[in-house]
């Protein structure tokens, strides 16, 4: 019989976490996503930070435009918080679009 392998839970979360783009620079971005996006945070919910790049995703069409249309200033507003740019981009997807790895 094979032994099972037991992981510590905090090492499993970090490694979801990782694999999600999430580490602990940028976890309070979901806080500040929340405070700058205002209304639009309860339609737009983040999925993914990688390479400088959030991605959000929002089942509102009306949603995606305001978001595109503001982007830049979400950018300046979010990387403000930091004190230094950590996002390059926003990316918005549809909730029936299949995001890309």
């Amino acid at each position: 019989m094979r032994k099972k392998k037991f992981h510590k839970s905090r090492d499993v979360v970090k490694a979801l976490l990782g694999n999600l783009g999430i580490n602990k620079e940028n976890f309070a971005l979901f806080d500040i996503w929340e405070k700058e996006s205002g209304k639009l945070g309860e339609f737009a919910r983040i999925i993914r930070i990688k390479n400088g790049v959030l991605t959000v995703q929002t089942d509102s069409p009306l949603c995606y435009q305001e978001i595109v249309l503001n982007k830049s200033l979400l950018l300046n507003k979010i990387n403000g918080h930091y004190g230094k740019k950590i996002l390059d981009d926003i990316r918005v997807i549809n909730s029936n679009e299949r995001t890309r790895q």
